[in-house]
């Protein structure tokens, strides 16, 4: 799991986060073992009129 788990429901309802933001902690350990490390996105173009064919 990549983020902390949400807190549990208590009658229908959740409490209220007392953090700060909106209540979402990401664990950056596990989604680095998940995605990697970042690498740049480079366009391709296409050969014969030099147009992008993915972005």
């Amino acid at each position: 799991m990549i983020t902390r788990p949400r807190l549990q429901a208590c009658d229908g309802y959740r409490p209220l986060p007392t953090d700060p933001g909106l209540g979402i902690t990401i664990d950056e350990d596990a989604l680095m073992a998940q995605v990697g490390e970042p690498r740049p996105c480079l366009p391709r173009f296409d050969e014969d009129d030099g147009s992008v064919i993915d972005w």
